[in-house]
């Protein structure tokens, strides 16, 4: 009787003396001099049969047998040497990768061979992310950032399914609470900011909701006093420990925006004062054209504007704040003043509105109606 060399995909079983189970196996390729096999085990030769028919159907339809030994770790590593950069929208963005993978990701899979990871591993690291007081949003990105990976091993084969996407991150976890100034605080807020070089930057960010890094990355050619409107087209970074202008956090975050009459008469006011700065500042002055720069006209230090912001709000008795409360404070007071959601959400720039009800906005007193009407009615003019 002449043999015949089994080929890939192909299946033999037997009884295993050792323990009376029905062992099954597939040929799925070679390492080296090496044969590689997909083995399964069962009580019985039939459950043994329809799991090698399973096998050899998922051959058959070109699904990936995996033959490597790579561990979830090393391939993190590699996707992040590789494969991130590639599509990385910022530095920043790639350092969050880096971070989630290097600090979270690898310490809690990282020797799980890859080809055997689990949806019940990735859940039960989420939850314990959970139980160590993880925000939800955090745990959400680190599951975004494995699946992103994890769609890469599926392109190159080597998994069968992307076992991130298809879980659910667990419940708990709680989503970072801003504040926001009722209308007496921002009113004490703007009475003590009153005559400071950045009293515009204020008064800017609390009526119309800018991020910090948008602020200061305004230019004198993205506002328009005739007009009253502003361009949000770059937002002022930090990346690995230097400062620069870059895109905005968001598509939807480029925009322009009607002023109220407050902030366009603050913007003037502004305008006048860093004149002076210029002539004070001379040949030292750097000529970028920013709206918020400092003294000299460089680029404004966000740790330095958010000390200065820190300092007024403590002088005016309202205890320590963050700049970025100015935004949560636009939102909530807009929304009490009676402004659709929809229409805030336009003007923080917002993709969609469900950022702008569960994150932004908070109860302050109501006091008016309209958009640039609300802030209007809300502040004098200056």
């Amino acid at each position: 009787m002449v043999s015949r060399r089994r080929g890939h995909g192909e299946g033999s079983i037997f009884k295993r003396a050792s323990d009376g189970l029905w062992v099954g196996y597939v040929t799925v390729g070679r390492e080296g001099d090496k044969t590689v096999r997909k083995y399964v085990t069962s009580r019985t030769r039939g459950a043994v049969q329809e799991q090698l028919r399973s096998l050899q159907a998922s051959y058959g339809a070109g699904l990936p047998f995996i033959t490597q030994r790579e561990t979830v770790g090393e391939f993190l590593e590699r996707w992040l040497r590789d494969v991130a950069p590639g599509f990385a929208p910022s530095i920043n963005t790639l350092d969050n990768y880096d971070w989630a993978i290097r600090r979270h990701l690898i310490p809690a899979l990282g020797p799980r061979p890859l080809v055997k990871l689990a949806p019940g591993e990735v859940v039960d690291m989420l939850r314990e992310k959970v139980a160590d007081g993880m925000a939800r949003n955090t745990i959400l990105r680190l599951r975004s950032v494995l699946a992103m990976a994890l769609d890469h091993a599926l392109l190159e084969g080597l998994i069968g399914r992307n076992v991130a996407s298809i879980v659910r991150a667990p419940r708990g976890g709680s989503v970072p609470q801003g504040r926001s100034l009722d209308h007496n605080e921002a009113l004490a807020l703007l009475a003590h900011a009153k005559g400071t070089r950045l009293e515009a930057t204020f008064v800017l960010m609390l009526m119309v909701g800018l991020r910090p890094g948008e602020a200061l990355g305004l230019m004198w050619t993205d506002f328009d006093p005739d007009a009253g409107t502003l361009r949000i087209e770059r937002s002022l970074k930090r990346e690995r420990g230097q400062l620069r202008l870059g895109d905005t956090k968001t598509r939807k975050s480029r925009r322009a925006i009607a002023l109220p009459a407050a902030v366009v008469a603050a913007l003037g006011k502004h305008r006048r004062r860093q004149a002076r700065e210029r002539l004070k500042a001379g040949t030292e002055w750097q000529d970028l054209g920013l709206i918020f720069p400092t003294s000299v006209g460089s680029l404004l230090d966000p740790s330095n504007f958010r000390r200065e912001f820190s300092r007024i709000c403590k002088d005016a008795g309202l205890g320590h704040w963050h700049p970025h409360e100015l935004r949560h404070s636009a939102v909530s007071l807009l929304s009490a003043s009676g402004v659709s959601i929809e229409r805030v959400a336009d003007v923080m720039g917002h993709s969609t509105t469900r950022t702008t009800e569960t994150v932004y906005r908070h109860s302050v007193l109501p006091t008016a109606s309209g958009a640039v009407e609300a802030m209007d009615s809300m502040f004098p003019k200056y």
